[in-house]
């Protein structure tokens, strides 16, 4: 089956790669510059940027804000690029921020990326020479041209009987393909030293039971708002172009959807995650 068929054209719905080097054929792709940075993805990925104090951030997906529902992606990217060279800060504010998303920041001589509070917005890491990152090991094999390269010790777990039968279940950072690295849920990626770390815990005083059951409660009510002030944005169609997809405003005639759900980043200890092989 070729890429140009009707199914070539959706095997990489919704996925990105992101590389140093620039590379020669991505078909079935569109190209963003970010920085230093080329971004490949498919057209039904939105990619939005904004600039803010001395900081730049690139977010693949969309964003939903609960405390602003009616905020578009550019909206809510604006609001974080205030947080400016203090990647800390931004670590912080992005804490209780919904949706499914990856995003670059670039500041100075500071490059990192970072997921979604449950990492759904897959991010995979190639470190070895120039990073490469990527939602999809295939997508990074196909646009390199590679085999799979996967050590005994995993082939020899992935063929036992209970692999399959938890529906291919992997948990932890490794990957059945051995040259990528999975960034987990409370982790981000610094790109300038290669190296995968923990997020700074929010800091948040003493509450009382109440107060945490209300904010609770806003971040959940305010996500499901936004998710369904414009739904076509959290499930965009393959027709729909990158840039619509980006600068879309939210609809306010939107009917609400009581079987949506969220999610915002969890302040515990970091959760494993898990994932079905897809190479």
């Amino acid at each position: 089956m070729g890429r140009d068929s009707p199914k070539g054209k959706a095997l990489y719905r919704n996925q990105y790669l992101i590389a140093e080097t620039p590379l020669a054929e991505t078909p079935g792709l569109e190209f963003h510059k970010f920085g230093s940075l080329s971004v490949y993805h498919h057209k039904t990925l939105a990619v939005t940027e904004a600039s803010g104090r001395d900081c730049q951030l690139l977010s693949l997906g969309y964003l939903l804000d609960p405390f602003t529902p009616e905020a578009s992606n550019l909206e809510v990217l604006r609001k974080l690029s205030q947080a400016g060279p203090d990647l800390e800060a931004l670590l912080r504010s992005i804490a209780s921020i919904s949706g499914r998303f990856v995003i670059v920041y670039r500041s100075g001589d500071q490059l990192a990326a970072f997921s979604d509070a449950l990492a759904q917005r897959q991010l995979y890491a190639s470190l070895d020479g120039s990073p490469v990152l990527t939602s999809s090991p295939k997508l990074f094999l196909d646009l390199y041209r590679l085999s799979p390269r996967c050590s005994s010790e995993k082939l020899g777990f992935m063929s036992q009987p209970e692999f399959v039968k938890n529906e291919a279940a992997w948990f932890g950072a490794s990957c059945p393909e051995d040259r990528l690295t999975k960034i987990l849920p409370n982790h981000y990626l610094d790109l300038a030293s290669k190296s995968i770390r923990r997020m700074p815990f929010p800091k948040i005083g003493r509450l009382q039971e109440q107060e945490v059951v209300d904010f609770a409660g806003q971040v959940l009510s305010g996500s499901i708002r936004a998710m369904t002030n414009d739904i076509s944005a959290c499930n965009p169609s393959p027709e729909a172009g990158t840039a619509e997809l980006s600068l879309r405003r939210p609809s306010r005639l939107a009917r609400r959807s009581h079987s949506a759900s969220s999610t915002t980043r969890p302040t515990g200890k970091p959760a494993s995650t898990c994932q079905r092989l897809r190479l």
